[in-house]
């Protein structure tokens, strides 16, 4: 065997591989040269967060929201302006660390006793269990709302606010606002509302029933994030479960009273939308994705050569417009009558089986893209029209309640109502254990299943 030819052959088959290599990449590069222009959906996307209404701070509920949770001897709008003023003007540490909000909130619940730990957990359902503590012990609603009353004043405020404009978080790992002191606060005020009505007060139960789900529904429909949304949902889901059992202390005590003008509205296809909400996820999204490939897991010489290689298959505003036209087609997808939407979400689901997962241009961001794309949004869509269903069960429970005449079973009366089913158009179902309609929502589980008590 000849060595000599032997080794030029192998270094001419090595020397062809990396010159097939080099020309490959070449046309990599070329081919991801330059980035997209943002596209007519990128573009509907940063209108709609960059359009947003002006709202004045006074005003906006996102502000006070920040700061129900401020120590007792600070002012709760002070605390929420500088915190709305601390993510408006967030800059990431280099090290890129989470930055949590500034200042430190009252820990209400290391505080509260047993018994207003029971009470809040069994009111929260607004289920049997609420009532019968109650009427085991009347003086610890008292006593609760007594201890808590600095957070129900702040609610009381917060309801007064006319609107609702989210700060964006600047960064990932910026501070996102959290509600825990909202979502108490109208647990309380709502079970202010209970105790107005065990006193025979029709009047300003109704009132507060009717300022409580007029502010939530105004939260609703102008979030600008999902995790707003999904809290005002709950609130709203919370308000119904709850109020039926103020109308139903009053209807017991045989006042005379119509639901609140604001339960005979149906959840509107605004109030329903995702655009809004979802255009502020793409826009967090889009300061969140990564500057470079690769995520600093590797030695930092191998990181650097990663991102170097690497770099010119990712196209940042490529794969924003990708995510842009994912996220509307989601929000189109959902936007439609009660009766379509459990075929309309069936038809939304993602199909990652039929995704390709290379393409030439922008392979790095596509990928990316897939990833995130296995989310699918549709499922908050559903959360938010399942309400509907819920506040007709509580008109069911009202209209039930109010005809003492009728001797017909339950059930009966169920199906005899034009309260039905949104989607299916059919009776609600009627729980003999719990004495409660039933409502099965497309949430699924346990969140979709919803009973109001009779």
């Amino acid at each position: 065997m000849n060595l000599r030819r032997v080794v030029r052959f192998c270094a001419w088959t090595i020397a062809s591989g990396v010159f097939l290599v080099i020309a490959l990449y070449g046309i990599l590069v070329a081919i991801n040269w330059s980035d997209e222009a943002p596209s007519a959906d990128a573009v509907r996307l940063q209108r709609t967060v960059s359009e947003r209404a002006p709202l004045a701070d006074r005003d906006n509920a996102f502000v006070l929201s920040l700061g129900l949770l401020a120590p007792q001897d600070k002012d709760a709008y002070q605390w929420g302006l500088a915190r709305k003023a601390f993510m408006e003007h967030f800059v990431s540490p280099a090290s890129g660390a989470y930055v949590p909000m500034p200042g430190k909130e009252v820990d209400y619940m290391a505080s509260r006793s047993a018994a207003t730990k029971a009470l809040d957990e069994a009111c929260k359902r607004g289920d049997a269990g609420c009532l019968r503590l109650l009427e085991q012990d009347p003086a610890r609603l008292d006593a609760w709302l007594a201890s808590e009353a600095w957070l129900l004043e702040r609610y009381r405020s917060l309801l007064a606010c006319k609107g609702w404009r989210e700060t964006l978080p600047k960064a990932s790992n910026a501070p996102f606002a959290t509600y825990n002191g909202a979502m108490t606060g109208q647990v309380l005020f709502l079970m202010q509302a209970l105790q107005k009505a065990r006193a025979g007060d029709a009047a300003t139960a109704r009132a507060m029933l009717q300022q409580d789900l007029v502010y939530w529904r105004m939260v609703l429909r102008s979030s600008d994030l999902l995790i707003s949304k999904m809290i005002a949902a709950a609130a709203v889901e919370r308000h119904f479960v709850l109020g039926n059992l103020v109308l139903r202390e009053l209807q017991h005590a045989g006042k005379s009273v119509a639901a609140p003008d604001a339960w005979m509205t149906p959840i509107s296809r605004d109030e329903r939308s995702m655009q809004r909400a979802l255009a502020g996820e793409w826009t967090y999204w889009g300061v969140s994705m990564p500057k470079q490939p690769g995520d600093g897991s590797l030695p930092a010489p191998v990181q650097w050569l990663v991102f170097r290689l690497m770099r010119p298959t990712y196209q940042p505003q490529a794969t924003n417009n990708l995510y842009a036209t994912f996220l509307l087609d989601q929000a189109k997808d959902v936007d439609v009558d009660f009766r379509m939407l459990p075929q309309a979400v069936r038809a939304a689901s993602p199909d990652m089986a039929s995704a390709h997962f290379f393409r030439a241009y922008n392979t790095m961001g596509y990928i990316l893209y897939l990833i995130t794309t296995t989310n699918d949004f549709t499922g908050y869509a559903v959360r938010v029209s399942d309400l509907e269903g819920v506040r007709r069960a509580a008109l069911l429970a009202v209209d039930m309640r109010s005809d003492a005449s009728d001797a017909s079973t339950p059930l009966r009366r169920i199906e005899a109502s034009a309260w039905r089913n949104p989607y299916t158009d059919r009776a609600f179902q009627w729980e003999p254990q719990t004495q409660g309609i039933v409502f099965e929502g497309l949430s699924g589980g346990e969140r979709g299943h919803q009973t109001v008590l009779f």
